[in-house]
């Protein structure tokens, strides 16, 4: 017969031990323009050196660009964003374009990015730009995750108790 306190152990060090094995990094952006409504949004992943993106632009926005280091959206060139389609508007569907890819980084690329220098760009008609900084995805502290992996454990405990005749 297994050991539920047995269970609940091997479960919070197997929490612990991937939060601190994790090796990739979950970044997002919000694309925004001084001068329009118009707004974008993206996802991003770093595993190690491989760097992915996943970018939404309002129609128009064909063009897509990274900039970086530094504390503003007007640094250095870093990468052009590939275009995979755009979707024109119709039926109440405003339209929107997509960027998709992946870039291997430097080692200084990767280290920039984390540190929150690099910006995201889109352009409609190259005259309106939609922009944002590439920011990091804060990840859940190990307490929090142990605490989460713990959660079902102990109910499931509290469960076995309720429906367990009382002892003599």
């Amino acid at each position: 017969m297994f050991n539920p306190g047995s269970l609940a152990l091997v479960g919070a060090l197997a929490v612990w031990a991937t939060a601190h094995g994790q090796g990739t990094f979950q970044f997002t952006v919000q694309l925004t323009s001084p001068i329009t409504d118009a707004r974008g949004q993206g996802t991003f992943t770093l595993t190690e050196t491989l760097f992915t993106y996943d970018v939404t632009a309002p129609w128009g926005a064909d063009m897509g660009e990274i900039r970086g280091p530094g504390p503003s959206p007007e640094g250095p060139l870093l990468f052009n964003l590939r275009l995979r389609y755009c979707d024109a508007p119709g039926g109440g569907h405003p339209g929107a374009c997509f960027f998709q890819g992946s870039f291997t980084l430097s080692e200084p690329q990767a280290q920039q990015l984390l540190e929150g220098q690099w910006y995201a760009r889109a352009f409609v008609a190259e005259r309106v730009s939609l922009q944002g900084p590439i920011v990091l995805v804060p990840e859940a502290s190990p307490s929090v995750l142990l605490a989460l992996g713990l959660a079902p454990l102990i109910g499931f405990r509290l469960l076995l108790r309720r429906r367990s005749p009382p002892r003599r």
